[in-house]
């Protein structure tokens, strides 16, 4: 089974992965992730990546999709998720076609709805290690030692794009690419929609019981 997880910074997408990932043993694959590894790792399509990051550009979705359709094409599982893969409408077909050519497809589509305001409350309390890129977050996942990460003990700190402004200018921009994408898989009736505000169990519940239902 193939999730395609949709929803705003903040909404707990990457939460929901990591249960499911635990409990079900889902691939959690996130674009961002394989780019990094990628580049750490030096490959062909990693320098490519990072020729274009060190411009200040973004890496192309050409690029992108071949470094998911590689790291997809090496897994020896069928229960995949994609996280936040489709940002555009262009992806829609992007995806749709890469996993066409390697017999796969999306069967759910999971979308986490979170307001304006209660993603920018949980997101200005985010800090992240710049030694593992373990997140933490002040009211809901401290570390042990404030401002110190638990695993490695390098000191934490705030990313650019998860302050307030920053954040609010990233979720206006996300909603207008996000809106057409989201409606497209609601007339393809393979769209779920979760109330990302409820707590982190309440939410795992439902995608619990999405999951076994479509299985």
């Amino acid at each position: 089974m193939i999730l395609l997880f949709i929803g705003p910074k903040g909404s707990g997408k990457d939460t929901q992965a990591a249960i499911l990932e635990k409990n079900h043993g889902f691939v959690n694959i996130s674009t961002g992730s394989l780019i990094r590894d990628e580049i750490r790792n030096k490959t062909e399509l990693g320098m490519k990546s990072k020729e274009l990051y060190d411009a200040g550009k973004y890496v192309t979705d050409e690029l992108v999709f071949a470094i998911l359709r590689k790291h997809l094409e090496e897994l020896d599982t069928e229960n995949i998720i994609l996280n936040g893969v489709v940002r555009n409408t262009e992806q829609i077909g992007l995806t749709r076609d890469m996993l066409a050519e390697i017999g796969k497809q999306i069967d759910l589509v999971v979308y986490f709805d979170l307001s304006d305001q209660e993603a920018i409350t949980r997101l200005s309390n985010r800090w992240t290690c710049p030694v593992d890129n373990t997140v933490y977050h002040t009211v809901f996942d401290p570390p042990h030692q404030e401002g110190i990460c638990d695993k490695c003990g390098s000191k934490l700190v705030q990313r650019e794009d998860d302050k307030p402004e920053a954040v609010k200018n990233r979720l206006n921009e996300d909603r207008t690419k996000n809106a057409p994408v989201i409606e497209h898989y609601r007339e393809q009736n393979m769209l779920k929609e979760i109330d990302a505000s409820k707590s982190i169990d309440e939410v795992s519940a439902e995608i619990e019981a999405i999951v076994t239902e479509a299985q």
